[in-house]
């Protein structure tokens, strides 16, 4: 389906997205689906069961009648995690993105009515006062936030000696060695490939011939665009054309409705194609980019400025997942804040 909202102005916007508001729309896409979980783990098991022990353990933490804040929250996994632990605490849950979890998750609607979401909220600006939450929890999302920003958010929001648990994305996990290897892809295809490009032209030139040489000409354009195809494919290892596969199944889909479809419906499609490749590159770049190190540096670092103590920081393994699932942490607010140090000089 087409995304939410306008797409990248061009493709320096596609696989380089600088500005928050287009980060908005390209994660819009992405919850514009029936997932709960984020980077396909639904269907990972032994990840799920991981996942949700971790959140069983934080609930028994949560003092009785706790507020809980859910960052980058996106259809609620986590709420959904401490509630299913018994949790009964007032959970408030935010995300960026235009969320909307009952509309793609009905079947969960009266567990996601105990939660109030609240979408095109930023992390590192959010609209609550002072030591409003007994705990701040986020399941792979701070880490995709502006670091000193959202950890001194998070360090605000929290009441004295409430506590942070957070499960991030660890660099050598499947979802980033994925995401890698399909920004390779998806940065072939929208600026070095002209898949697009071809198939438009190819169309155009199509509807615009006289009927009894449209299939003659086609046939030969297809032949050279089935060439430009085997030589894109050259390019990437076999566990690499996943992106590359779909994108050439949708142009050919598109160049087989030819005969009962009009030019404008047809250019309309690829370029449909060429935006949702657009969004999936920057969410792909997203994701590798945010990915955190195995010392965490970046992460603890912004934490404890920010004032919250850090009693755990290790990595979540998981049966049948290769690598990490995520590295866990937990930490709560100091009484007081951590003394600046002097600057050299003063």
């Amino acid at each position: 389906m087409p995304p939410r909202g306008r797409g990248p102005k061009d493709v320096g916007d596609c696989v380089n997205v600088k500005a928050q508001t287009k980060r908005f729309f390209v994660w819009d896409a992405y919850w514009d689906t029936a997932r709960l979980q984020s980077f396909d783990l639904e269907g990972k098991p032994g990840a799920i069961s991981a996942l949700g022990q971790y959140w069983a353990s934080v609930a028994q933490s949560l003092p009785q009648g706790a507020s809980v804040l859910d960052l980058g929250c996106g259809h609620g996994a986590a709420s959904l995690a401490l509630l299913a632990a018994g949790s009964k605490a007032t959970i408030t849950a935010i995300d960026e993105a235009n969320i909307d979890p009952v509309r793609y998750l009905p079947e969960k609607a009266a567990q996601l009515s105990r939660i109030t979401f609240r979408p095109r909220v930023q992390m590192e600006e959010l609209p609550f006062e002072d030591m409003s939450f007994d705990a701040v929890v986020s399941q792979f999302g701070i880490e995709f936030g502006p670091l000193p920003k959202t950890a001194t958010e998070i360090a605000r929001v929290l009441k004295p000696g409430g506590f942070m648990a957070a499960l991030v994305l660890p660099y050598n996990s499947e979802a980033v060695q994925e995401a890698r290897i399909a920004l390779k892809q998806c940065r072939y295809l929208l600026t070095e490939a002209k898949l697009f490009e071809t198939a438009i032209t190819m169309l155009q030139a199509y509807h615009q011939a006289p009927p009894d040489v449209q299939e003659p000409q086609m046939q030969a354009a297809l032949d050279q665009f089935r060439k430009t195809v085997e030589d894109a494919f050259a390019k990437f290892s076999e566990k690499e054309i996943n992106v590359l596969s779909v994108i050439v199944n949708a142009l050919y889909q598109v160049f087989g409705n030819r005969k009962t479809a009009t030019e404008q419906d047809q250019i309309f499609a690829i370029e449909s194609a060429r935006t949702h490749l657009a969004h999936y590159a920057a969410r792909a770049q997203d994701t590798a980019r945010s990915a955190v190190d195995i010392n965490m540096t970046a992460l603890r670092g912004a934490l404890v400025a920010a004032g919250i103590q850090l009693s755990d920081a290790r990595p979540m393994q998981a049966q049948g997942y290769k690598g990490l699932v995520a590295y866990q942490l937990f930490g709560r607010k100091l009484a007081k804040p951590p003394q600046q140090q002097p600057a050299a000089g003063a």
